[in-house]
């Protein structure tokens, strides 16, 4: 695998303090009790939903498909399970911001799919899920809410015009 060109990206010196705190802060942090969580409940109740609900999907053809998909099962965790070794963390929500809590998600999963089953050559890496929070309200929200949160709307496009920046970035 070929080095990996470094990004260029810099944060103004008070954000690469606040990024540093924010990681040191989630580092060690324990995954938040099972009946306290938002979202994920672990690999064990995902399998028990779908098996509950596996007859109600309507079937779907993907178009120009070269496999055959009947019976095929795909989970995300696989790929990120393949690329990191375990399930991706996920974080406590101190504050209402689960648009960029799930864009972040989306963006990681991306990257363990890229890497597992495209043979991307690239090397995951943790998104900085603030930097969403900030260009999703800010630079393409305009700063038109009050309070917490952002909008998927704005999360998406913000990814896509800004880029995201990865936790580990020094």
């Amino acid at each position: 695998m070929s080095e990996l060109r470094k990004s260029t990206f810099q944060l103004y010196p008070k954000l690469q303090k606040a990024a540093k705190q924010t990681i040191d802060l989630y580092a060690d942090a324990p995954p938040p009790p099972e009946d306290v969580r938002s979202g994920w409940a672990g690999e064990d109740a995902a399998v028990a939903a779908y098996e509950e609900l596996a007859g109600d999907f309507p079937s779907f053809f993907i178009a120009e498909q070269s496999l055959p998909t009947e019976g095929k099962r795909v989970v995300l965790w696989d790929a990120a399970k393949k690329v990191t070794g375990g399930h991706l963390p996920t974080f406590y929500q101190l504050v209402g911001d689960c648009v960029s809590q799930g864009a972040t998600n989306a963006v990681q999963y991306l990257q363990c799919v890229e890497i597992a089953r495209l043979n991307e050559p690239e090397r995951y890496r943790p998104i900085f899920q603030p930097y969403i929070y900030g260009i999703s309200r800010k630079y393409i929200g305009g700063g038109s809410l009050r309070g917490d949160g952002s909008l998927g709307v704005w999360a998406a496009p913000g990814v896509r015009t800004y880029g995201v920046l990865a936790a580990d970035e020094e």
